[in-house]
């Protein structure tokens, strides 16, 4: 806000923007977009490159997009077609997405919910059975600050099973990543303790035996001149045989990016390398970031799987994130808010994220929740993955 601010000072016929929403949570988000809609009724043009356009396409009046190195250019709902989105890897708005199933030629938001309150709708899918395995990580009354003025975290407590997906959801500033660094032992808990498998955490080195960290920065971990290089080191220096790296490339799809330079890929991809040089090491725990920012639909959806076929032999995962609609395409099996340093929220995907105390803590309701609940009063619509439309 400030940035654009100062901007707006010089009084410009043209605002540019570079993806001003990645590092962005959802109540920010919002805020830019009345910000954007109050500066272009003062007549400023305002261009955007943007990934995350799911609320965008909504206000936008023209979209562009490079397909095959040639521009595409029109109404949002036509050039965000699904074939489209789907070659770029952007990703496909979802009210378009949900006007196009129920035979929609022309889009409009007003238009979309009452051809909704027409159809008929049949949902499928529920919340993920709970997983049995061993608990592998217990967290019990931690709390940490960096000045004792300014606390960071407070009494939080949690345990991790194997096989788990656990989401640590929470708006910038919450505690998020402070959290994750205690895990990972790069911090020092002020009071409580940390467990894996029940040996007490006493520092980086325990927890490098069990836990593989990707940071929010892909390139901190990047090193290596070639994306081959970078994915063999990591396997070399765990001693693991050359067939786990070729079958990580292979489930990651990097065969065409071998040969290139990691610090020259795109974001999405940085982040995928990044992401094989951990999963080599065969981490019993595997802990992300925020690094889910500014990945494409590709990438997200390989990310997906990925974690899906992870937990399904029994490793577990702790994702920090602010990005609610891939939390609820993915039902982990189990998230945690924080909000000010303390749990405020937890429970399956389905009880969180429908749960409407997440705008007090800055957040929101998947988009296609709030549209089923805005338009017919139902509040069992997770994702568009559940969704049949008779």
């Amino acid at each position: 806000g400030v940035a654009i601010a100062m901007v707006l000072g010089r009084s410009p016929k043209l605002l540019l923007l570079d993806e001003p929403f990645s590092q962005l949570d959802v109540s920010y988000m919002r805020k830019l977009i009345k910000i954007l809609l109050s500066i272009a009724k003062r007549g400023v043009s305002i261009l955007i490159a943007e990934h995350r356009v799911h609320e965008l396409a909504l206000i936008a009046d023209k979209a562009l997009l490079i397909v095959n190195g040639k521009i595409v250019e029109g109404k949002p709902y036509y050039v965000l077609s699904r074939e489209n989105c789907k070659r770029t890897g952007v990703d496909e708005p979802i009210y378009f997405s949900i006007a196009r199933r129920i035979g929609m030629n022309s889009f409009s938001y007003e238009l979309l919910r009452q051809k909704l309150a027409e159809t008929k709708i049949m949902i499928s899918g529920g919340a993920n059975n709970p997983k049995n395995g061993r608990e592998i990580l217990r967290v019990s009354d931690l709390w940490f600050w960096y000045r004792k003025d300014e606390i960071v975290l407070q009494n939080i407590n949690f345990n991790l099973r194997e096989g788990e997906i656990l989401a640590i959801l929470g708006r910038n500033g919450a505690g998020k990543t402070t959290l994750l660094k205690l895990i990972c032992g790069m911090l020092k808990p002020k009071r409580g303790e940390i467990r894996i498998l029940g040996e007490k955490l006493k520092g980086i080195k325990i927890a490098s035996r069990f836990i593989a960290f990707l940071p929010q920065n892909p390139e901190e971990i990047l090193f290596e001149r070639t994306v081959r290089d970078e994915i063999s080191f990591s396997a070399r220096i765990m001693g693991k045989n050359k067939s786990i790296v070729n079958e990580i490339i292979l489930s990651l799809k990097l065969e065409e990016i071998l040969e290139r330079n990691p610090l020259t890929l795109s974001g999405g991809e940085k982040f995928l390398v990044a992401f094989a040089s951990i999963l080599v090491k065969e981490p019993k725990i595997v802990i992300l970031d925020e690094t889910t920012r500014g990945l494409d639909s590709n990438a997200r959806n390989i990310l997906i799987r990925i974690l899906k076929d992870f937990t399904s032999k029994g490793g577990s995962v702790i994702m920090a994130t602010n990005d609610i609609d891939l939390l609820a395409e993915l039902k982990p099996d189990r998230i945690i808010v924080l909000h000010d340093g303390k749990i405020v929220l937890s429970g399956n995907a389905r009880e969180v994220l429908m749960n409407k105390q997440l705008y007090d803590y800055g957040l929101r309701i998947p988009l296609i929740s709030e549209l089923f609940e805005g338009v017919l009063g139902r509040r069992d619509i997770l994702s568009i993955s559940e969704i049949n439309f008779g």
